[in-house]
């Protein structure tokens, strides 16, 4: 009996074994990538910002691929060919550094106020480069809108701004200047959550109040840019 039991653990242990060996964990093993990304709206208003904000920061993020480096290295930036926006417009940097042992490194793209057009959005793209030390990685390029006008993309100056385009639908200039002359600003920042629930209370609070507003004004009634009536939710 003994020795039957000796021959069982023998064999569950050469059975783990061999599992283990057919299950080998893959690793990484390409050359050293860079992407961009932000964590951080790609549009932006300057009328978000008192009227004596010179400059505004767009904060992007480079994330390696591949292993920890123990010197710094060097990602190669570039401005793309479609862009639209002109030099005058912003300061972008042609190389950022990745610390030795770092692999998330972030830094500013900065839209200069007196150099933008009274109106318009120009489009802005930041295209990393392949260089010495990095391949191109998932994400290449990233793109970037600016105005001074009413912003182009519900607006929030932090990290949750996704769900406010569900919520609230299409945006539009007649929409936006609705939100902000019921909020008294385009920065939806305090109505931007992970979960939509205070974009939801929003919502309601903005159809509240395009109802209010027709039921007083039953001849004139509020209408979006494209003529249609003016509602915010995923499907207007």
């Amino acid at each position: 009996m003994k020795n039957l039991f000796t021959i069982g653990v023998l064999l569950t242990l050469s059975a783990i074994m061999i599992s283990c060996q057919e299950d080998k964990i893959h690793v990484y093993n390409g050359p050293d990538a860079i992407s961009i990304s932000t964590e951080f709206s790609r549009t932006f208003s300057f009328l978000s910002v008192p009227k004596d904000h010179a400059t505004h920061d767009f904060i992007l993020r480079l994330t390696a691929m591949g292993y920890y480096s123990d010197r710094d290295r060097t990602v190669r930036l570039s401005v793309g060919d479609s862009t639209t926006a002109t030099p005058q417009m912003y300061n972008v940097p042609s190389t950022v550094t990745m610390p030795a042992g770092e692999y998330i490194v972030a830094f500013p793209v900065t839209i200069i106020r007196d150099g933008v057009e009274e109106t318009g959005s120009p489009l802005l793209i930041i295209r990393i480069e392949p260089s010495e030390d990095f391949a191109l990685g998932l994400s290449t390029n990233i793109r970037l809108t600016f105005t001074k006008e009413y912003p182009t993309s519900w607006y929030s100056s932090g990290p949750y701004y996704s769900m406010l385009g569900y919520y609230m639908g299409k945006c539009d200039k007649a929409k936006y200047e609705f939100v902000y002359e019921f909020l008294g600003t385009v920065d939806l920042v305090d109505w931007s959550d992970g979960f939509g629930t205070q974009t939801s209370i929003l919502t309601a609070a903005l159809n509240a109040a395009i109802t209010a507003y027709n039921a007083a004004n039953p001849g004139n009634t509020l209408k979006d840019s494209s003529g249609m009536d003016m509602w915010f939710s995923p499907s207007t």
